[in-house]
């Protein structure tokens, strides 16, 4: 949790931007606080420090509502950001969550100018070629399982060839116009694995699925393809690499 005296955002009218202010935030008594609990009596928790962040969080984008009209979306967008910075704090030594930094940097990056794959609008048609990142992701992912399987006993090649016999045809379908070989996982394979996988989606599901698998039976594998099928938008009849 921010250290207090908790650093709060303060509106700037005449610069029409949240600018930080060297004042705590309101003072509230524990009753206009939610889920205050005071245990042990007089005393704040690391709960009811979450608790007086997102109030003093909440004042102030009732302030902005009325101040600030025209920069509402930046405002909501910093305190949103503010108040998930102090939600996962507060998870950091009970239940860390790796999505929610995931949400906090890209909140982050609009605010600079970004443009985020998490905030990037679904396909508006079923009928387009399915987006680079979930191509990308399945790809990475069947790499994952190949490498999984090496660890069964398979060679690269035989892992591999394992690996394309036993995906499920609903998801060989969306990622090729081709039938799917064990040649074509092994490509797959080399992009998205190694010691060192790239920093994109077919990396990073490539590193989520390659190790902690334990049986990873015919039956499990086409289970698990079929299920990511679903997930991918069909391909349109024109012909896409």
């Amino acid at each position: 949790m921010p250290e207090r005296p908790i650093q709060i955002a303060r509106m700037n009218q005449r610069k029409t931007r949240i600018a930080r202010s060297e004042k705590e935030p309101p003072k509230a008594r524990p009753s206009e606080i939610p889920y205050v609990t005071l245990v042990p009596p007089n005393a704040w928790s690391d709960f009811d420090e979450l608790a007086i962040w997102l109030s003093a969080n909440d004042q102030l984008y009732a302030g902005a509502l009325k101040e600030l009209p025209a920069e509402l979306g930046e405002v909501e967008r910093m305190l949103a950001s503010q108040a998930l910075s102090g939600v996962i704090q507060f998870l950091t030594l009970r239940s860390p969550s790796e999505i929610l930094n995931v949400l906090l940097k890209a909140l982050i990056e609009v605010q600079s100018g970004g443009h985020p794959e998490i905030f990037q609008p679904a396909s508006a048609s079923q009928n387009r070629p399915p987006a680079p990142a979930i191509v990308q992701t399945m790809k990475g992912a069947l790499a994952g399982l190949t490498r999984a399987k090496q660890d069964d006993g398979l060679t690269r090649d035989a892992a591999a060839a394992w690996i394309a016999r036993n995906t499920a045809p609903e998801l060989a379908r969306k990622l090729s116009n081709r039938a799917i070989t064990g040649r074509t996982v092994r490509e797959w394979l080399d992009r998205f694995g190694g010691e060192h996988p790239p920093d994109d989606f077919g990396g990073k599901a490539f590193r989520i699925w390659s190790h902690g698998l334990k049986e990873l039976t015919t039956a499990r594998v086409h289970q698990l393809t079929f299920q990511w099928a679903q997930a991918v938008p069909s391909r349109s009849k024109s012909k896409t690499r």
